[in-house]
């Protein structure tokens, strides 16, 4: 185990989410372990405003000889990016997983010493248990109820409430609604943050709103237990507008339904968009336990000062490196609010000019702008002349630093407004010209007209407001330099006033101007806001993608975007599962070809999704690949099994399956395959769409998940050389460096990769895949005078054209009869079908419902034998060849698999509790499995305990008995249907029951044959 190392200028940090086991879900917290340094209680609010989570916690030391390793009793804070809270429990429960799972701890309990007293956390198998004093919530009064209701409307609308109760010492309002609020409406429902803020009663103190309500046949997790209670938690008084899992809440939460329900031990789910599942007990001695999984997902260290780093105010820095340190905000550095026209005026010689598209300038790698997104922006010197002139090296104003800048704007201190700026003029030429912001570090330099700096001041409220007039409306970004989310955001926020013109486009700096996010209820960044004549109208709240930026501003304004503007149709930019390929081709046209396409909108149900279709057919791959052990190398240059068809795949599809790989957590195909971009990329002659940078920090950082440091080191200077200003790159190559010579320090991602890697050869190991590669099978399957190939001619339908039969395996019976059914019709039991496909099903053991399973990936549909003639001879064959009766036959089943199309192990028969036992004609007693394509590679069936495997031709049958002739399931015909590699696979199935074959299968005197 990693020993944590605590030094003056090096902190460790980590960020966990609590109550989940999945990577994205549940609430995140920060830890931070300072050791027994004494920091300045600012420095601990400056670390949790630049962590921009919920919750930072501080696990500090009792003593300077103490050890995070052995001891048990240490001292915790809580800090949001705002304030210093007294009781956090989801960053109570992510401390002592700090504590357990990467220190090392072997204490079988941890007392944490707080503002709200001592807490205890004990480890239970998967789960940690917060032992937290109770939080008894009281009954609010009608007439004070009468006095909330402001508040109570602003943050659940219409929905019904049931009562209110208050807890003094949280100082959380606890609204239950009515039992009869369905799951939906509680899951959906949006509180009014601004309005949340402005009704803050003057009868009780309310910092957090806890909305909840009893759980009944709706509210159930996925194992279909029913959750006794449900809450969501809101809290936008302390930086808060909903928490994703709250611990502190249910200290209050516990104490009320445990009165309510009359139990101790429940189940509880918090309803936030991550969600959450707790176990809340009530204890006799006045204590609450929440209990629930955690994982950590973020390792880095803060450097609190170190050479280089300029000391602040109190003498400290603050910044971050790590495997996923935020980049630094040196990188997109928002500078003040500005923007202004596009230059037209000729640059110094050096670069080109701004022109109307979306070309890269050519640019000196090492020159300082190679850190900047130059698709959006071009960046030059400042022209801040009325007059057109050019200024030498006149950089631009830092928002902290502020001179006298251009003609254009005057000096603004703290009591007066911006006098001297030409908004009307300004507003003229915004009609024909497009409107850029630029954000950058203060030593980049741009080419630029009329450049308006905003004062580091709260004054330019007037400003806004005399803007709006003018010009109509105005895009604004409220964001915080601090704020990573922001940051990340500024090259995309950048490219929107090439999109349209008109519209002035502007960044405030929300940290700084406090009194505009009292105004506009702003409690967290970034917030995009579009305003109409000085008023917000509408706020951005769609998924963080250019397109969707872009058809915000359309639709709200009415304002069509620049004819030479295009959306480019990329996967990365389709991970919204509501979008589909019809919405992206109509909103990447104008409104005439829009309108063209307006008729394929009934269509739209009929066509790929993001999330069935593209995740479907990528994960499909990846299946294909551990099922039939096949390289990323051998796949991308086409050589697959089966086909004699090499179509090599290009750079671009490569990097889209290793990213996708990254994003499912899929370590080992993600290396592969950004292993084969990254190849592809640097061949001669390359002209995709990859960004560089990019791939070279997902391969470096992938290598470094895979414990291959060198290889990482050697990414990561390959991409400084690129980007020489990229500060995640250098802190990471400082990282990769040293662990080189102290050794690679685990993180919990690491085990993670050495857990896929290990999921994969067990996989690819396993008696199933081995089978679908024809690896290990049966060497006998039966006495040799039994296996035999044989005309059947027992029934009068067989004298004309007898069955071709080939005994596979003895007992229990497996049966093959060759060309059973004619091309002609087979081909008509297609196309009968086709038009009926679904989304195959499956009994459901968790659910106890028939519906779609991640094993079963298939569409099938059911035909009668009415349907065509091709089925009534099927049948009568059928019949004839397995003499069994057709009366209480299931009708033909077609399936159709494409690519990666499988059915995992599975029985035919009905098993207890399923619908087949019950069925009207009794359990399935044999199953007819027809192929109507020969498929070149896979798709064949598995019996994975009889260890055989069949894969008949086009128009051949597998017959095998389910039941024993006792009637119990025959539990040996354990079967699965293999992945298709190659080709597309028809099948056919034909069930027959039980009722019917009294006197042509009856029971022997043996039970067990």
């Amino acid at each position: 185990m990693a020993s944590i190392r605590c030094t003056e200028s090096e902190l460790p940090i980590y960020v966990v989410n609590a109550f989940t086991k999945k990577p994205f879900g549940g609430n995140p917290a920060a830890i931070c372990l300072p050791g027994h340094q004494e920091i300045d209680s600012c420095i601990y609010q400056k670390l949790a405003a630049q962590m921009n989570i919920s919750e930072t916690a501080f696990i500090g030391k009792k003593s300077e000889s103490q050890d995070y390793k052995t001891g048990d009793c240490f001292n915790l804070r809580w800090f949001t990016p705002t304030v210093e809270v007294p009781l956090c429990g989801h960053a109570t429960l992510a401390s002592a997983a700090v504590l357990y799972y990467v220190v090392g701890n072997q204490n079988e309990c941890l007392t944490f010493d707080t503002q709200s007293g001592p807490l205890r956390v004990k480890k239970d198998g998967e789960f940690l248990c917060l032992d937290m004093p109770i939080n008894k919530p009281n009954i609010v009064e009608k007439d004070v109820v009468e006095r909330l209701q402001a508040l109570i409307k602003a943050t659940i609308g219409e929905l019904a409430v049931h009562c209110v109760c208050y807890s003094p010492k949280t100082r959380k309002l606890l609204v239950r609604l009515e039992d009869s609020t369905s799951r939906s409406k509680f899951e959906q429902f949006e509180p009014d943050i601004q309005s949340m803020m402005s009704s803050a009663p003057d009868v009780i103190d309310v910092r957090g709103v806890i909305v909840t309500v009893r759980g009944n046949e709706g509210y159930c997790n996925e194992q279909g237990t029913q959750f006794d209670f449900v809450s969501r938690y809101f809290a936008p008084w302390n930086g808060i507008n909903e928490d994703p899992v709250t611990g502190s809440a249910h200290t209050v939460l516990g104490s009320y339904w445990s009165e309510v329900l009359g139990k101790d031990n429940m189940l509880a789910r918090q309803c936030s968009a991550r969600g959450g599942d707790l176990r809340v007990s009530i204890l006799k001695n006045g204590r609450v336990v929440v209990a629930g999984p955690a994982i950590i997902i973020f390792e880095s260290t803060v450097f609190t000062e170190e050479e280089g780093n300029k000391p602040s105010e109190n003498g400290a820095t603050l910044s971050t490196a790590g495997t996923y340190s935020s980049a630094s905000v040196e990188d997109t550095l928002f500078t003040g609010s500005v923007y202004g026209e596009h230059a037209s005026a000729e640059s110094d010689g050096s670069r080109n000019t701004v022109s109307d598209s979306f070309d890269k300038p050519e640019l000196d790698a090492t020159s300082s702008e190679a850190n900047i997104d130059h698709s959006y922006s071009n960046t030059d010197n400042i022209d801040d002349n009325s007059n057109g002139t050019e200024s030498e090296n006149q950089t631009l104003p830092t928002v902290n630093n502020l001179n006298e800048h251009s003609e254009n704007v005057s000096s603004v201190d703290n009591q007066t407004n911006i006098n001297s700026v030409n908004v009307s003029e300004l507003a003229a030429n915004s009609t024909n010209k497009t409107m850029q912001p630029f954000w950058s570090c203060a030593k980049y330099n741009m080419t630029q007209q009329n450049v308006i700096v905003l004062k580091d001041k709260n004054s330019l409220m007037w400003w806004l407001d005399e803007l709006n007039k003018t010009a109509g409306c105005a895009v604004v970004l409220f964001y915080a330099k601090w704020c990573y989310f922001s940051t990340s955001l500024a090259p995309m926020y950048n490219a929107v006033g090439r999109a349209f013109s008109g519209i002035p486009i502007l960044a405030i700096d929300a940290y700084t101007h406090n009194s505009l996010n009292t105004r506009y209820g702003i409690v967290g960044v970034p917030t995009i806001i579009l305003f109409q004549e000085s008023r917000p109208v509408a706020r951005f709240n769609r998924s963080r993608t250019f397109k969707d930026l872009v058809e915000f501003i359309h639709q709200s304004t009415g304002m069509e975007y620049n004819a030479i503007f295009r959306i480019s149709v990329r996967s990365t930019e389709l991970r919204s599962p509501e979008k589909n390929y019809v919405s992206q081709v109509k909103n990447s046209l104008g409104p005439v070809q829009s309108n063209i396409l307006g008729q394929l909108d009934d269509f739209q149900p009929y066509f790929p999704t993001v999330e069935e279709d593209l995740y479907g057919s990528i994960s499909a791959i990846y299946l294909l690949q551990d099922t039939y052990n096949i390289s990323s190398h051998d796949m991308a240059n086409g050589n697959i099994p089966g086909s004699s068809i090499k179509n090599e795949l290009h750079a671009d599809d490569c990097f889209e399956l290793g990213s996708f790989a990254l994003y499912f957590g899929r370590y080992h195909w993600a290396r592969e395959w950004l292993v084969e971009a990254l190849e592809r990329v640097k061949r001669p002659g390359y002209n995709g769409n990859i960004d560089l940078p990019l791939l070279l920090e997902h391969a470096s950082w992938i290598e470094y998940m895979t414990g291959n440091l060198e290889k990482a080191l050697e990414h990561c200077v390959e991409l400084i050389k690129i980007s020489p200003y990229n500060t995640r790159a250098l802190d990471n190559a400082m990282r990769y460096r040293r662990e080189l010579k102290t050794g690679l320090i685990k993180t919990y991602e690491h085990v993670k990769a050495d857990e896929e890697k290990k999921l994969i050869d067990t996989y690819q190991n396993s008696k199933i895949t081995k089978l679908c590669r024809e690896e290990n099978l049966r060497k006998s399957h039966g006495p040799a005078r039994f296996l035999k190939c044989r005309y059947k001619t027992d029934h009068p339908i067989l004298r004309l054209k007898p069955g071709k039969e080939e005994v596979v395996l003895v007992t229990p019976r497996v049966v093959i009869y060759h060309d059973m059914v004619r091309d002609t019709d087979l081909e008509k039991i297609k196309n009968v079908a086709r038009p009926y496909l679904q989304r195959s099903k499956a009994f459901n053991l968790k659910t106890g419902q028939v519906e779609t399973v991640s094993y079963r990936i298939s569409e099938n549909a059911w035909i009668h034998e009415n349907a065509t003639d091709a089925v009534k001879i099927f049948n009568r064959r059928a019949e004839a060849i397995s003499g069994l009766t057709m009366s209480t036959a299931e009708d033909l089943q077609v399936a159709n698999y494409g690519l990666g199309g499988q059915y995992e192990e599975h029985h035919d028969h009905g098993y207890p509790n399923s619908p087949l036992i019950n069925h009207v004609n009794g359990n399935r007693i044999a199953t007819m499995l027809l192929y109507l394509t020969s498929v070149p590679y896979g798709g064949g069936t598995a019996f994975t305990r009889l260890n055989i495997y069949v894969r008949p031709d086009k128009g051949d049958v597998v017959f095998w008995y389910n039941l024993k002739q006792s009637g119990i399931g025959d539990n040996s015909t354990f079967h699965a249907a293999c992945p298709v590699l190659s080709g597309i696979k028809w099948v056919g199935n034909k069930w027959f029951h039980l009722r019917g074959q009294e006197f042509r299968r009856p029971c022997t005197l043996n039970e067990d044959e």
